[in-house]
């Protein structure tokens, strides 16, 4: 073998190595870039068809009422663990996940004056009934007012004796 061809074969060799490199380094920023890039896209609607419905009649409801409506609001926007102790952070985990339907606040002071579960029929099952008793239990001890109902039926006047007893 002459040098000219151990040059051009040792050149090859080269390139080649860089370029298995290269593809081995591309490919690891691939795979680094798909590990820590998320994929988000904007839900279609914000509330159900059943929810929008009910949001409708809620608004009407509470017209002139002096109350701001707000809704899928996350349980520990609304109430907190009562005391700083060793088991705060257990208690803050049970209610951090979980959101109630409609809060309805005063305009003044934007206080929680009544939540509103909108409860369909998944609310029968064992693991919703646990979930809502639970809920109930937090916001009873949080001196908050929760109503549910199915449907819009005689809501202004559950909203006025929750609120206004």
């Amino acid at each position: 073998m002459n040098l000219a061809d151990y040059l051009k074969a040792h050149t090859t060799i080269t390139v080649i190595i860089i370029i298995l490199i290269v593809l081995a380094i591309f490919s690891e920023l691939i795979k680094a870039f798909k590990k820590n890039s998320y994929h988000y896209k904007k839900r279609e609607y914000f509330l159900t068809k059943h929810e929008l419905g009910f949001y409708q009649r809620l608004c009407e409801a509470t017209r002139n009422k002096n109350l701001i409506i707000f809704s899928k609001v996350r349980l520990a926007d609304i109430i907190e663990p009562k005391s700083h102790n060793s088991t705060w952070q257990t208690q803050f985990n049970k209610i951090q996940s979980k959101h109630v339907d409609f809060l309805l606040c005063d305009k003044q002071y934007v206080q929680p004056k009544l939540i509103i579960e909108l409860d369909d029929r998944s609310h029968d099952r064992k693991d919703r009934k646990e979930r809502d008793a639970f809920v109930d239990k937090a916001l009873s001890q949080a001196g908050i007012p929760i109503l549910h109902v199915r449907n819009s039926e005689g809501l202004k006047g559950k909203i006025e004796a929750a609120i206004f007893p």
